[in-house]
This record gives structure tokens, sequence and C-alpha cells, in this order.
């Protein structure tokens, strides 16, 4: 039971880690956030690239 419990705690703080994580690179890089923002919204939806027409 006790493994149990700490491979599910285990599993939790990497999730929030990798959510903690999105957040900096997001904060100390926003160029990248606004691209990917952006391709999630032009024409062929994320890809990699910016559509422009």
């Amino acid at each position: 039971m006790r493994d149990e419990l700490l491979k599910l705690g285990y599993k939790k703080g990497a999730a929030i880690g990798g959510v903690v994580g999105k957040i900096v690179n997001n904060f100390l890089d926003p160029g990248t956030a606004v691209a990917k923002y952006i391709d999630s919204q032009d024409k062929i939806r994320n890809n990699g690239w910016i559509e422009l027409w």
C-alpha cells in the first residue's frame, strides 16, 4: 500500500512540475508562447509553421 501511494505522489509531483515548467518557459520566452498560439489558430493548426495566407 505504501509503495502505491508513493508512486501516486511521484506522478502528481511530476505533473505539477510539468505545468510549472511550461508557465516558467512562457514567462521567460513570451515570443514562443505567442507563436504557438498563432499556430494553433492559423490555416493548418499545430503543424509548427505559421501560415500567413
